[in-house]
């Protein structure tokens, strides 16, 4: 909800009246904590093999190393939001997230983050990687680079992200990107928390590259809200 707050002002020895829109909570609203656990069937874990120390052209990896990172069923690969609350709450952590290129994949796999959020790409390896996207909400290249770098990129629209390696092709990872500061990643038992969230009725996304999107309503009281699903 929005009002106008008017405010004078002297401009060339005239006065005019400027409208300024304002956001702010309902009267009385207070924060609480929406928590929940997800559900995954797991599937088979895909062998891994180990680091080839030398770097190669695009597809020269895949037969070495198979699929990387860990499996898309790792529960904590689901990204649950608010979408509908865009009003900005503290920051639960001030630095920013990783996606590391390490042992020849990307870890976490699954990153969801707010509008406007910055990600590093640190490189890990003893072998150069790179990191690109041609996907509609970010389109980039971070070029190749070794050990011990890192380069970063900024998500400023919402949108599903998914990214590449062009010198290793059995490594990618998605980003998704969400209108809303509210959003987290279920940890290894599937448990998840939303914190500082305004009383009232919401509709929450939860999201799997794979799997698709489940909606579920959730009412919040002073006392919280909580919702469980299976995926």
């Amino acid at each position: 909800m929005s009002t106008l707050r008017f405010r004078r002002t002297r401009e060339r020895g005239a006065i005019a009246w400027l409208g300024v829109a304002i956001a702010i909570a309902p009267i009385g609203a207070s924060a609480a904590t929406i928590s929940g656990r997800i559900k995954m069937t797991p599937r088979p874990v895909p062998q891994q093999a180990s680091v080839n120390p030398y770097a190669g052209s695009l597809g020269a990896m895949s037969e070495c190393c198979g699929s990387a990172g860990a499996p898309l069923d790792d529960v904590r690969h689901v990204v649950v939001s608010i979408p509908e609350l865009t009003s900005p709450k503290p920051p639960a952590d001030p630095s920013r997230p990783q996606i590391r290129q390490v042992g020849q994949t990307f870890q976490p796999r699954v990153l969801g983050v707010a509008v406007g959020t910055t990600v590093d790409f640190p490189n890990l390896d003893p072998v150069f990687h790179n990191a690109f996207s041609y996907s509609k909400a970010k389109r980039f290249d971070l070029g190749k680079y070794g050990q011990g770098k890192s380069a970063s990129v900024t998500f400023d629209k919402p949108g599903v992200v998914q990214i590449f390696c062009d010198i290793h092709a059995n490594m990618s990872a998605w980003v998704y990107v969400v209108p809303t500061p509210f959003v987290v990643q279920p940890d290894a038992a599937g448990e998840f928390t939303l914190r500082d969230v305004p009383t009232g009725s919401y509709t929450l996304e939860f999201w799997h590259p794979e799997r698709g999107t489940i909606k579920r309503t959730v009412r919040v009281t002073d006392a919280g809200g909580r919702v469980d699903v299976d995926f």
